[in-house]
């Protein structure tokens, strides 16, 4: 969350939350959601076979999506 914040400093909160509850595919997953000021909100949904993995990846998505959003911006 704080290298979100640092990447994005309008973020005003991050959560993340990890479902440890294996599928079929025996993958866990992360979803992470960022909101910047009351109107943009971000999330990001990764499974992988551990926690650390689908975390960067979801991770990896929030940073494109505030990327793209930060774009706008300019």
């Amino acid at each position: 969350a704080e290298g979100l914040l640092k990447f994005f400093e309008r973020l005003v909160s991050v959560a993340v939350v990890v479902d440890l509850h294996q599928d079929h595919a025996h993958n866990v997953k992360v979803e992470i959601t960022a909101v910047a000021g009351q109107k943009h909100e971000f999330v990001a949904t990764e499974a992988a076979n551990d926690v650390a993995a689908a975390f960067h990846a979801a991770a990896d998505k929030i940073k494109q999506q505030i990327k793209h959003y930060k774009e706008k911006l300019q």
